[in-house]
């Protein structure tokens, strides 16, 4: 008896530290200027997707030039380091 009202309380326990796990990244990202959101692919609008999980990659526009992944310039990889 004392089983499922243990379980129901676990479960809203979980959900609502994850609500609040939600709020607080949303809180985070809205803080941020446009300029850093755009540096880590966002923009305003992509935040409640993004917090949510639902964010996909967006295809490029046809005609629109595809960036090649960059790479810095201070990564210890010995794989990419000159020989």
């Amino acid at each position: 008896m004392f089983g499922w009202i243990f379980s129901a309380f676990k479960a809203a326990i979980s959900a609502v530290a994850e609500w609040r796990r939600r709020e607080i990244a949303r809180a985070e990202l809205e803080a941020l200027d446009d300029r850093t959101l755009a540096d880590i692919g966002l923009s305003r609008a992509d935040i409640p997707l993004a917090v949510a999980g639902r964010l996909r990659s967006r295809e490029p526009a046809f005609g629109e030039a595809v960036s090649t992944p960059r790479f810095a310039a201070n990564v210890n990889d010995p794989a990419r380091t000159a020989a």
